[in-house]
């Protein structure tokens, strides 16, 4: 063949260029924690473009925690400059049990167990709502950007003053029949909350320098016993591994 006939094959449609449009939709994640419910709102990048919390009384109604994550979602979305018809989908982390369908099966928080919380979701957005627990969904986030990327078997351990664990399996989460795959169980929870509270009874001999740490405070704060470990005192540090080796011993 000749060169121009070559050419000539050649000759087709101009190339076109496109662009992925981040903000032509919007996903949402919502956490539920015991004091707190946390939003944010992320392009379809993965970026997120606005964030909001809002405090909740520990032992407040489903109806009020409820009330509480609805307006933190407007809030957010306000802050993003998004209406609902923008949300393509969210995804909601919350303590206790979930099923597959997104009901609390047994739940860490007042009135929660037995509470539709995918649907109550899909009612403020009327959109696609996921629900996991929050330990799962953020051992999935350590593997997206965080500690575990790259890693297809995780344990990622919860330790404050509640414990919790999420696991990976080749990639994915465990379920289990009833949704409680991977969960701790009781008998562990009670050795672990024992050896928790330790720590805290526990006076540390401590400089006068370091004020206000000679115990945990009233609210079951163990930071300064570990502190007090970290730099050195032999009785703080005798906690604190007596803590951690309980701690492994319940996961076992």
């Amino acid at each position: 063949s000749t060169p121009g006939a070559a050419q000539a094959r050649s000759a087709g449609r101009p190339a076109r260029r496109v662009r992925f449009r981040a903000g032509s939709g919007f996903v949402i994640g919502i956490g539920i924690e015991m004091h707190s419910v946390s939003v944010f709102v992320a392009n379809l990048t993965g970026t997120v473009v606005s964030r909001s919390r809002s405090e909740v009384a520990p032992e407040a109604s489903a109806n009020i925690r409820l009330r509480s994550i609805e307006q933190t979602i407007s809030d957010s979305l306000d802050i993003a400059g998004a209406g609902n018809d923008r949300v393509l989908s969210a995804a909601v982390g919350t303590p206790g049990i979930v099923d597959s369908q997104g009901r609390i099966v047994l739940g860490a928080l007042p009135d929660w167990t037995g509470l539709d919380l995918a649907n109550e979701v899909r009612r403020m957005l009327s959109s696609p709502v996921t629900v996991q627990n929050i330990l799962r969904m953020s051992t999935v986030g350590e593997r997206w950007c965080g500690a575990a990327q790259g890693v297809d078997n995780v344990i990622h351990l919860h330790a404050g003053r509640r414990m919790g664990l999420g696991l990976l399996v080749n990639g994915q989460t465990p379920q289990g029949f009833h949704g409680a795959a991977g969960e701790l169980s009781p008998t562990s929870s009670r050795k672990w909350i024992r050896s928790y509270n330790k720590p805290l009874g526990r006076p540390l001999g401590m400089p006068s320098s370091m004020v206000g740490a000679k115990r945990g405070t009233a609210t079951g704060d163990a930071r300064a016993i570990f502190d007090a470990a970290a730099s050195g005192d032999a009785r703080a540090l005798g906690a604190a591994k007596t803590f951690a080796r309980e701690l492994i011993m319940g996961i076992e």
